[in-house]
This record gives C-alpha cells, sequence and structure tokens, in this order.
C-alpha cells in the first residue's frame, strides 16, 4: 500500500529525481513532505515549506536555500508574504 506515512526514512546516499534532474537544471521544494527530514537534507536551489503538517496560524515556514526556519507571526499559511 502506499500513502503518505513513511514506512523507513529515505537513506542519504540514495539517489532520487532532484538530484538527477539537478545535474543541469534548477531545482526547487515548495509545500510540505511527510518524510522525515528528507527533503529538508537535500541540496535546493530554492527551498519553500515547512516541517510535517506545518501550523496554519503562526506558521513556521523555512525558505530560501539553507532552509532556516522563521515564525510568521500574526499570519496564516495561506496569507501571501506581503501581508505577513
Amino acid at each position: 500500500m502506499i500513502d503518505n506515512r513513511p514506512k523507513t526514512d529515505i537513506k542519504p546516499d540514495a539517489p532520487w529525481m532532484p538530484d538527477l534532474l539537478g545535474r543541469g537544471l534548477r531545482v526547487a521544494f515548495c509545500g510540505k513532505s511527510h518524510q522525515k527530514n528528507a527533503v529538508r537534507d537535500r541540496k535546493w536551489d530554492y527551498y519553500f515549506g515547512y516541517k510535517g503538517q506545518g501550523r496554519y496560524k503562526d506558521p513556521i515556514i523555512a525558505e530560501g536555500t539553507d532552509g532556516q526556519d522563521k515564525v510568521y507571526r500574526d499570519g496564516w499559511t495561506t496569507s501571501s508574504p506581503t501581508t505577513r
């Protein structure tokens, strides 16, 4: 059965599609993943996302290439960046 519940972690040395696309293309991740840190541990040209399900009110979002979490106070996940 295939679902969003991770049965095992993705091994850090396992090849996957973004690594293959990164050979000549720019790759980005935007959104969420239910894989434990597998997405955050990879190198991206741009990253915008949050851990697990995330918080809808005052979301904690990592943006950029370094993946540092930042709390967006007085906002919602669906708010545009200009209204935060």
